[in-house]
């Protein structure tokens, strides 16, 4: 459970990059546009790995373990094809939207079938792997996804990320310490 342990600190992160581009809305600054990268970065390409990847650490059926590795290596090659658009990008086109703030990056649309690889590869291995507390989390963030594309389409990214972090709590309550071992 040591990676899935991690999820509250990087979202974290993630929501403080984001607090960073709110402020240069407003109040633009040298080298602000870094932050756009970084936010970006990290949604399209730490959670397709990462969450799969803790699956596969935490994970005791080998059958189950096999299919989150298999997703890791999914999730590194969407990554890679994701970063490589981003790394062409011509920045960033920023607005505000129902209070959320929506950020595309200035690339072709890729396929509706990466969008939909993304969102299995980071809601799947939580939903089905066999900790409560992580299937909470799995489905909560499911949920939010569904809210957020329907209710906030312009930033739904931003909006799902943003309730994901909340919900990423629901994981610290479920790391319990191994019993004594006799």
């Amino acid at each position: 459970m040591i990676v899935y342990a991690f999820f509250p600190l990087v979202f974290s992160i993630h929501q403080l990059i984001e607090g960073v581009n709110w402020y240069a809305l407003a109040r633009p600054f040298a080298g602000d546009d870094i932050f756009l990268y970084l936010y970006s970065i990290i949604a399209f390409g730490f959670w397709p790995i990462c969450i799969p990847l803790a699956a596969a650490v935490a994970e005791e059926r080998n059958v189950w373990r096999r299919l989150w590795w298999a997703m890791v290596l999914c999730g590194m090659g969407l990554s890679i094809y994701l970063w490589t658009k981003l790394a062409s990008a011509d920045g960033f086109e920023i607005s505000v939207v129902n209070h959320s703030l929506a950020d595309k990056p200035l690339f072709d649309d890729p396929p509706q079938i990466v969008f939909a690889i993304h969102v299995a590869l980071t809601i799947l291995p939580s939903v089905l792997f066999p900790n409560r507390g992580v299937n909470v989390f799995g489905w909560l963030v499911f949920g939010s996804f569904m809210l957020s594309v329907i209710k906030s389409r312009p930033a739904w990214y931003s909006v799902w990320r943003m309730a994901a972090a909340v919900f990423s709590l629901a994981i610290a309550f479920s790391i319990r310490k191994p019993a004594p071992q006799a």
